[in-house]
């Protein structure tokens, strides 16, 4: 029992000095009791873009935020929370993002040199701070990249997948129906996988491999329907 008491003390000032606070959670079924962390706001997180993970740094806890939620890992135990403070609610692992599932354990170190930094909550200040629309006319042809992903000739910025256009401003994605907008602020999780996986460089290579040129109305006419379907959502909206 003392050593039991000992090792909860240890892991209280561990959190303690780390800007986090502990207390002990409501028991889940299945499960031993596991704690319950309360995180200062931090001044900035860290987002791993193939992922789509947001993650605190700094503290020795695993907190995470991913499509609008958040998310705490103790012991193998998952919970997820409307803030970053919590409460936190005990969740089955296989309802967790598939994002989070994938993350390896070292994430940390392993994608070291992919993930930056990011002031908090910029995701929500980016919805209210739209990029202004763009003045490119729609193209008579647009460049064919990789599984039916088609830039712009004149803004490589501004992509167009599956029936919606995609636009990358200031390190943030946004998506419109139109390629000069509007647009709305894209949580970078809820990308088209084929967005989200284009190589950093792909804006600096030139038309050409692996580009093809495809006239626009033929692309638009593949695309009909769920450009159709799209207009109505965002009507609905």
């Amino acid at each position: 029992m003392r050593r039991y008491t000992l090792i909860i003390a240890l892991l209280v000032a561990a959190f303690f000095s780390s800007g986090c606070a502990v207390y002990q959670t409501t028991p889940v079924y299945g499960h031993e009791p596991s704690l319950r962390v309360v995180v200062n706001q931090p001044e900035y997180l860290y987002v791993i873009p193939s992922f789509g993970v947001y993650f605190v740094p700094n503290i020795s806890t695993e907190i995470f935020f991913v499509n609008g939620r958040w998310y705490y890992s103790a012991r193998g135990v998952w919970y997820w929370g409307a803030g970053y403070r919590g409460p936190w609610t005990y969740i089955e692992v296989r309802h967790i993002p598939r994002q989070l599932r994938k993350l390896p354990h070292d994430y940390r170190t392993r994608y070291r040199s992919e993930y930056y930094r990011v002031p908090f909550g910029h995701w929500e200040k980016r919805r209210q701070a739209l990029p202004p629309r763009t003045k490119h006319n729609p193209p008579a042809y647009v460049n064919k990249y990789k599984s039916n992903v088609y830039l712009h000739p004149k803004n490589p910025d501004v992509i167009f997948h599956d029936g919606y256009w995609y636009r990358k401003h200031k390190g943030i994605w946004y998506q419109g129906k139109s390629n000069t907008g509007p647009w709305r602020y894209k949580e970078i999780g809820f990308l088209p996988k084929a967005v989200r996986k284009l190589p950093p460089d792909y804006r600096k290579k030139k038309p050409g491999k692996p580009y093809k040129q495809v006239p626009w109305a033929k692309v638009e006419k593949k695309y009909r329907k769920k450009m159709e379907k799209r207009d109505r959502e965002w009507k609905n909206d």
